[in-house]
């Protein structure tokens, strides 16, 4: 599997609670290796004409090209929110040892 077809999917959840939830659902299912949940922190935006400032925290999943549609799929379908970001972001350079076991820990596409 060439890197690029490692993706890194960018997605923010109101709290810690939620994130661990459905990032455990989608690791459980092989959809993601990997689930990074940053700490606390702040997000300004404009959400149906309203000027929006909410906490939030940060979800990083480690998946595969194959996998993001299902996956972006399954984390929609459990996202408390009614738009939530779902971004995936190429890896460009991934260390062969952990390529490896991120193809071991999602199913292949």
């Amino acid at each position: 599997m060439p890197d690029q077809d490692v993706l890194m999917v960018y997605t923010t959840f109101p709290d810690e609670q939620s994130a661990k939830r459905v990032a455990r659902e989608l690791v459980a299912r092989k959809l993601a290796a990997c689930a990074n949940i940053s700490g606390a922190m702040t997000s300004i935006y404009e959400w149906q004409g309203e000027m929006m400032e909410e906490g939030e925290v940060a979800v990083l999943l480690k998946t595969v090209r194959p996998l993001f549609d299902e996956l972006s799929y399954e984390l929609c379908k459990r996202h408390p929110y009614e738009t939530p970001v779902v971004v995936g972001l190429d890896a460009a350079h991934v260390e062969e040892s952990y390529l490896a076991w991120l193809q071991d820990q999602t199913r292949k596409g």
